[in-house]
Formats: C-alpha cells, sequence, structure tokens
C-alpha cells in the first residue's frame, strides 16, 4: 500500500458506511494483501477532489488457486457509474 494513505481509505471506508479500521492493523493488513485495486478522480469535479481515492478493494491469496477480495469500496457520489 505504498500509494495508499490509512487515513484516506478510513476516510473512504467511513463515506461506505464501514467501522474504521486501527490504523495500525489496516497497515498490516495491507502490507500482507496479495493484489491491491483503487482509483482516484483525476480532476476536481462536483463529486471529488483531484486526486481524492473514489475506490479501493484488496484481495489476499494463496498465489496459486485461491483468492478472497476484501474491502470493496466506492465513494457513494460514484457508485452505480461502472465503476
Amino acid at each position: 500500500g505504498e500509494d495508499i494513505q490509512v487515513s484516506e481509505l478510513n476516510s473512504l471506508f467511513e463515506k461506505v458506511g464501514f467501522p474504521r479500521r486501527d490504523p495500525a492493523k489496516l497497515k498490516i493488513a495491507l502490507d500482507n494483501t496479495h493484489a491491491l485495486v483503487w482509483a482516484r478522480a483525476t480532476r476536481r469535479s462536483r463529486f471529488a477532489a483531484e486526486g481524492q481515492m473514489i475506490g479501493f478493494a484488496r484481495a489476499t491469496s494463496d498465489g496459486v488457486l485461491s483468492a478472497t477480495i476484501w474491502d470493496v469500496s466506492v465513494l457513494p457520489s460514484w457508485q452505480r457509474g461502472g465503476l
């Protein structure tokens, strides 16, 4: 999670109705995640500031056969838009 700040991820989680996570534990979870994907607004709009995280998801995996997707979150103003 090098480009992801735990505080901004917690902010996104709150906006979608997820509970805030303990920052230290969330950092460990990100560091031990097999794959991360996130989206940021590329320009300022009425829906988001430029550079604001608007979506996130992560996956844990055995690296061979199975993976589980966690924490799928999309900023409410961007939901149902195909993100």
